[in-house]
């Protein structure tokens, strides 16, 4: 085991010999050789639970004041080529060919 203080006005950890009165400064006693691992494994239940909170939302869909379909925020109309009131686009559409019997 090693030894280390910590002076109340500075963060970094000196060493310091076992003789020495530590009256004034906080001792911290931890093995500095032992690695930061988990000590037993999670299991794949715990795993989910944890991954569980880490997802994809589905992002919010706005109507178009022109024409009312579903677009996504602060993007153009796909089918009418407005964005925030005003035509930013020229939408072609495509004509039907009728058949002459």
């Amino acid at each position: 085991m090693i030894t280390f203080s910590i002076d109340k006005c500075n963060k970094f950890p000196k060493q310091v010999s076992q003789t020495k009165s530590l009256a004034n400064k906080q001792e911290i006693k931890y093995n500095a050789y032992m690695p930061h691992e988990p000590k037993k494994r999670h299991s794949r239940a715990r795993q989910g639970k944890r991954r569980e909170a880490i997802k994809l939302e589905v992002p919010g869909f706005n109507l178009c004041p022109n024409c009312k379909s579903t677009t996504y925020p602060h993007t153009v109309c796909k089918k009418c080529g407005f964005y925030n009131g005003k035509q930013v686009l020229a939408i072609k559409t495509k004509e039907k060919k009728e058949k002459s019997a």
